[in-house]
């Protein structure tokens, strides 16, 4: 079967690295999606139930670039079975997203079909971006970017899938020391410990993975203890470090939630002390969402932030350590990145909610 998985737009490589990883066939990337082939039920399940970077799963049945093309060669819905349709769209259209769950719908039926729109035996959905319609039967019936272990929420903080893209970005692995100086609710240390222990982020939570009732998907229970049966033992390299002590207690909390406090040491201190905290040459991974100028941070503060960034970074990063952080401080990146001679191998544009920020992945000249 073809597998569609949404994920963030400007992120699609890292889901298609880690879609890869997972299920070993190669991706296609697209704006916003990404879409494998010959992946069978089992290795969707475990797709579905190991992935760190999508929003949505579907079992892809048809795909088409024009509204008109895509609602006259709609398929029927699957005979005996009840069914529902959901719409998830991205970008201006000439019509909303309940139009098209209802014009879908009606498409769909055929004599003797029954919709059920709460607990359907099929559950289609249709994901529109700009003029990309593609068209399937949802495998996880809800968002799965949104973590069961984020109880206590920090403002600043990002979604986890995003958290996840930028630990992947700055190349870590298993063994690194990493840090995020600035952890706030600790969604970046945590989803690093998930990935470095393999370790689903559904695993308290596999109830909320719901799959469609049909045979192919009967055994995700048994799929599930399989897979948990890979996870391994603590890292105990990641540091979260914040100056905030209610920050570092929310942290705390969230990992033990998730199952990883154990893989994570916390730490209130300043960005201006790492020196004190680490050997020189000992990180490997510097990985945060940096503050920016607001009306609580003034320019001058979040000035000495990014200079004492990259000061530090001078000190304790190791030779073939790396600096990724999310911000939208483009000059302040550059003016103290080639001060303390780092260089930019590269830089992704994001679009959270509507503000433009950037990624920045940073390496010694």
């Amino acid at each position: 079967m073809k597998i569609l998985t949404v994920c963030k737009e400007g992120l699609e490589t890292v889901c298609g690295k880690e879609a890869y990883e997972i299920t070993r066939k190669k991706a296609d990337c697209r704006k916003g999606a990404v879409i494998i082939d010959g992946v069978g039920p089992e290795k969707a399940i475990e797709y579905a139930y190991r992935t760190q970077s999508a929003h949505r799963i579907i079992e892809l049945l048809y795909e088409e670039s024009n509204y008109e093309t895509f609602m006259k060669n709609l398929p029927k819905a699957e005979k005996g079975k009840s069914y529902r349709v959901r719409c998830i769209r991205v970008g201006e259209h000439p019509f909303t997203s309940l139009d098209l769950e209802q014009a879908a719908g009606k498409k769909l039926y055929s004599k003797g079909m029954s919709v059920d729109l709460d607990n359907p035996d099929i559950p289609y959905l249709v994901y529109v971006n700009e003029n990309d319609y593609y068209f399937g039967i949802d495998l996880t019936c809800s968002d799965i970017s949104k973590r069961p272990y984020n109880i206590f929420v920090n403002p600043g903080a990002v979604k986890a899938t995003v958290a996840y893209s930028l630990v992947r970005l700055s190349g870590y692995k298993r063994g690194d020391v990493m840090v995020d100086p600035f952890c706030r609710s600790g969604t970046i240390c945590i989803e690093a410990a998930l990935y470095s222990r393999r370790y689903p982020p559904y695993f308290f939570n596999k109830d909320q993975i719901k799959f469609p009732n049909t045979r192919e998907y009967e055994d995700s229970r048994k799929i599930f203890e399989k897979i948990d049966k890979g996870i391994v033992k603590e890292d105990e390299n990641i540091n979260a470090i914040d100056s905030i002590m209610p920050n570092i207690k929310a942290a705390e909390k969230n990992s033990k939630i998730a199952g990883v406090n154990k893989d994570i040491k916390f730490s209130r201190t300043e960005v201006s002390w790492l020196d004190t905290k680490f050997d020189k040459k000992q990180v490997d991974r510097i990985v945060s969402v940096y503050p920016v100028s607001s009306k609580t941070n003034s320019k001058s503060k979040i000035d000495k932030l990014y200079r004492e960034l990259f000061y530090q970074g001078d000190f304790v990063l190791s030779d073939n350590g790396t600096i990724c952080i999310l911000t939208k401080e483009d000059e302040l990146v550059k003016k103290y990145a080639k001060m303390h001679k780092f260089k930019i191998k590269e830089k992704l544009d994001l679009m959270l909610g509507e503000q433009a920020v950037r990624i920045y992945i940073i390496i010694r000249q």
